[in-house]
């Protein structure tokens, strides 16, 4: 009886302290505040911050790169050959879209992340501008396999979901059977026969204001 007393006792006085719970991350208040800084986390519980390349729930990416273009994530779960690429594309309706299309090369290596050399702005000469094959050279070959940014070592934005290898672009190379691809196993910038290659699509879109 004289233990239970004690307990309760001692209870008693500790709830009369006041003390509060402390984090043990050593934080002494919620940082999920609701003063609209979701830097810790979202309010609403959702994985979406504010300032993320999310535009909304459905896995697509707004890339600065791009301009204003949405990218398909998860990207196809299938190797195919260019001209079936151009179609998945073209066919592909997804986040209640149906104006997908394969994207350029420029398009393309605006989502390298991590490699200077084939980042858009890099030293490799394959662009939009300049698909002969004379516009590649050495600073193409893109870097270390398997050191980027993202998820498994992938050379694309961090967040970004799909198979970390190569992916077809819409660019032919001038006067050649071949299109020119992006590997971002390495940010390597390289092309392949259109019908005899095998490489993954992700397509693009450019919303209509």
């Amino acid at each position: 009886m004289r233990s239970i007393t004690f307990f309760a006792l001692v209870a008693v006085l500790f709830l009369s302290t006041g003390l509060e719970c402390k984090d043990p991350y050593g934080n002494d208040d919620d940082s999920d505040d609701d003063d609209g800084d979701d830097t810790a986390g979202d309010d609403d519980g959702g994985g979406d911050n504010d300032g993320g390349s999310d535009d909304d729930d459905s896995g697509i990416d707004d890339d600065e790169g791009a301009g204003d273009s949405n990218w398909q994530d998860p990207p196809s779960d299938e190797m195919m050959v260019w001209q079936e690429a151009v179609a998945y594309c073209k066919n592909l309706i997804f986040n209640g879209q149906d104006d997908w299309r394969l994207p350029t090369i420029s398009e393309l290596r605006s989502l390298i992340r991590g490699c200077d050399a084939t980042e858009l702005a890099g030293s490799c000469g394959v662009r939009d501008e300049c698909t002969a094959i004379d516009c590649w050279d050495v600073s193409c070959n893109g870097c270390e396999n398997g050191q980027g940014p993202a998820l498994g070592g992938a050379y694309w934005p961090y967040g970004m979901s799909g198979e970390v290898e190569s992916y077809w672009s819409s660019s032919p190379v001038a006067g050649y059977d071949y299109v020119w691809f992006v590997n971002f196993t390495d940010g390597r910038v390289e092309y392949l026969g259109s019908v005899y290659g095998y490489n993954y699509a992700r397509c693009i879109r450019s919303p209509v204001d």
